[in-house]
């Protein structure tokens, strides 16, 4: 019984916490872009993404044949929901070597 006990306090506190922070983003637009800060810290922390980490030389052939484009809010209006063909036009121009090298291309957006 305790260990049922447990569970349903977690799936209870869990619950609340999504339903405050669905009417934090519903009701105050700009915590969007502090949760998206706090991604990108998380994701640089555990990424490889440098030549000088230990994990690049396992994973550098096919990594190097790869492009990851990570699109914040910036590119998007946000009266009309549209992405900003200028912004993104502006980011390709200046990675243009590295998607001329890659093979595959990922972009993520909102």
């Amino acid at each position: 019984m305790q260990k049922y006990t447990s569970i349903f306090r977690y799936a209870f506190f869990y619950g609340i916490c999504v339903s405050i922070l669905s009417g934090v983003f519903l009701y105050l637009p700009w915590s969007i872009s502090l949760e998206n800060q706090l991604y990108d810290r998380i994701q640089s922390a555990v990424a490889i993404d440098s030549k000088e980490d230990w994990e690049y030389a396992a994973y550098a052939h096919w990594l190097e044949q790869l492009c990851f484009i990570n699109l914040e809010a910036s590119f998007f209006d946000k009266e009309t929901d549209r992405l900003r063909p200028e912004k993104l036009a502006e980011v390709l121009e200046k990675i243009r070597p590295a998607l001329e090298n890659a093979k595959v291309v990922f972009v993520d957006y909102k």
